[in-house]
């Protein structure tokens, strides 16, 4: 029941934008259509470059504006490849427990919290320390995504991206997160509970 819950709401938005984009096609997009400036202030679309020079791998509509999800380039993590590394805070139960969709930087910023001083090196500390610099502008809002954010994870927009399991910042209980199966998004939603000092891929997201 969770799983087609998380599916649902993934694909939901994704309907509606299907929706507005049929209705501006079929009513005109002129000054009498109340639908077009809705869509005219889309700037990015999935598969686009995003600001910070990721790939824009989600788009929300709300309260007339569009928010977007932009995943880290590759070689975002020393000009290699995605890192493996532990989730971190085994044998503690942290509270970063959020799955849904807007959850991933409370989640990150819980985790860090809980690992300062303690443990280096872990997923969500490496996605807040990263940042990035372009056209003049510092981007340091990076987090490790959550469970629903983490499906978003699609091969079709981003560059070198491990068909292997990748971690979100979702805890699990004291001694497990969850993790990502990139191998199989692209046919459903795949998941597992994995030991927290298992080591997996990470890939950052900002969302703005």
């Amino acid at each position: 029941m969770g799983g087609m819950m998380i599916m649902k709401n993934i694909k939901v938005h994704h309907i509606f934008l299907a929706i507005i984009a049929a209705l501006v096609s079929l009513l005109g997009g002129s000054c009498n259509n109340p639908l077009s400036d809705m869509v005219h202030k889309l700037v990015y679309s999935y598969g686009d470059t995003g600001p910070a020079g990721g790939t824009i791998i989600d788009l929300n509509y709300f309260n007339g504006s569009y928010y977007y999800t932009e995943i880290a380039p590759s070689g975002w993590y020393m000009g290699g490849e995605d890192p493996l590394v532990q989730w971190g805070g085994s044998g503690i139960i942290i509270g970063a427990d959020g799955t849904e969709l807007g959850t991933g930087e409370q989640n990150t910023c819980l985790i860090a919290e809980a690992l300062e001083g303690v443990e280096t090196g872990r997923a969500a500390q490496l996605c807040e320390n990263y940042e990035v610099s372009r056209n003049g502008r510092t981007y340091d809002d990076w987090v490790l995504p959550s469970l629903e954010e983490g499906c978003f994870f699609n091969h079709e927009y981003i560059d070198n991206l491990f068909e292997e399991y990748y971690w979100t910042s979702s805890e699990n209980g004291s001694d497990s997160a969850w993790c990502i199966n990139t191998t199989r998004l692209h046919i459903t939603h795949d998941w597992i509970g994995a030991q927290k000092t298992s080591e997996y891929r990470v890939r950052p997201v900002r969302f703005f």
